[in-house]
């Protein structure tokens, strides 16, 4: 993976520029503590299933931020979505992460 002043480069996604998953996208590109962790897991979730599944994805992992939970609640999320999404749907995930942000509150 190509590197700019030591920092890890995103892969630059081909979707909507508002949809979720770009703003999750444009959120880890400010993130230096979890840009390289969320390249990989975004290249292990790429090749899984796309469209509304991502989006739901996305909404979720954005949600977490919005109440303000700390990376090692997003790479929790990111761990169970790499264990859980080729056995369940995206509802699943995403109920995990909302119950995730609820205890964040």
């Amino acid at each position: 993976m190509a590197e700019a002043g030591g920092r890890p480069q995103l892969t630059v996604v081909s979707t909507d520029g508002d949809s979720r998953v770009a703003r999750l996208h444009r959120y880890i590109a400010r993130r230096d503590d979890l840009r390289a962790t969320f390249q990989t897991l975004w290249q292990k979730l790429e090749a899984g299933p796309v469209g509304a599944w991502q989006e739901e994805w996305a909404a979720a992992a954005l949600r977490l931020f919005e109440v303000n939970a700390g990376p090692a609640v997003q790479m929790a999320f990111w761990r169970l979505s790499l264990a859980e999404a080729p056995r369940c749907e995206a509802s699943a995930l995403v109920a995990a992460a909302d119950t995730a942000g609820g205890i964040c509150r």
